[in-house]
């Protein structure tokens, strides 16, 4: 499918959907988004496990004992990831992701008053630690399985997953995978749009 015939769809239901109920239709989206990235992730983690024959047991150690698990990182200050670089960095993300973006913002101005609000963005901020393990699991979990197939890696770290899910995982694993970046997509456009519309408005 041509990429503007896609971006034309998008945004035609995009507008749609917004021009029927406004931001709660925003927030609903973003639910939705929420829970179709979770969903995926989960499924996706227990279908590597299954190609693997793995237990949960099993899964558990794997990642405890591999040095891609690894949260903090002291040693290296040369590091992207050493700890005290990231800490600062996001503080800075997380200004500009909260305080500075008014797709963000948004969501915050339609809770009720200033308590609700707060309490939205503590729930928000505490959220990533679930996703983020998540995210590692999988992480640590491909590469296992990249070893385990025999698989050559692409050099472009974004391709490894879209690579597994339409190759690997299975066609119920591909669908969700899907719906998952439709949502993703759908959350980040039409949060983008509404944000543009407020600020011209």
């Amino acid at each position: 499918v041509p990429y503007w015939i896609t971006v034309c769809v998008s945004v035609v239901m995009i507008w749609i959907y917004t021009h029927a109920s406004g931001i709660r239709t925003i927030i609903w989206m973003n639910f939705l988004q929420t829970f179709f990235l979770l969903l995926m992730l989960v499924l996706i983690i227990a279908g590597v496990m299954h190609k693997m024959d793995l237990t949960l047991d099993t899964t558990v150690s794997m990642i405890a004992s591999d040095s891609h698990s690894r949260i903090f990182e002291f040693g290296d200050w040369s590091s992207r990831q050493y700890f005290f670089k990231q800490f600062i960095s996001g503080i800075f993300i997380t200004i500009v992701m909260s305080g500075l973006d008014q797709g963000m913002m948004q969501k915050n101005l339609s809770c009720k008053n200033l308590k609700e609000a707060q309490k939205n963005m503590c729930w928000y901020g505490f959220s990533f630690i679930p996703l983020n393990f998540l995210f590692l699991t999988l992480g640590v979990l491909m590469l296992h399985f990249a070893q385990h197939q025999q698989v050559t890696l692409p050099v472009v770290s974004d391709e490894i997953l879209p690579l597994f899910c339409t190759s690997y995982l299975g066609q119920p694993i591909l669908i969700f995978f899907t719906i998952g970046v439709i949502a993703a997509s759908f959350s980040a456009a039409d949060s983008a749009l509404t944000s543009l519309t407020t600020s011209a408005c």
